[in-house]
């Protein structure tokens, strides 16, 4: 084997391995624009998932906020009622 085919024989194994990491590379780009993309649904789905437990979380309160509401309105009658019963009893 002579030295110009030695030089042949390594520019070659040089231009395929430039073109497997090249075309390794784009893959790579490909993938990460990829997991770019769901990343960025699964952060929109999880803002919803937020907004949607805000408003969950909103309406107990309301549902809450009514309930004592009335209770207090239940115990003020609950009270004049007797308050009269007593008033006849006496």
């Amino acid at each position: 084997m002579n030295i110009e085919t030695l030089y042949l024989v390594v520019i070659a194994s040089l231009s395929i391995a430039t073109i497997l990491l090249t075309i390794i590379g784009i893959q790579i780009i490909l993938l990460l624009k990829e997991a770019r993309a769901i990343t960025k649904r699964a952060d929109d789905l999880s803002k919803g998932l937020v907004s949607i437990s805000h408003a969950f979380e909103n309406s107990l309160r309301e549902i809450s906020t009514f309930a004592d509401g009335a209770k207090f309105v239940t115990t003020i009658v609950g009270r004049l009622i007797n308050a009269k019963k007593n008033d006849k009893q006496k």
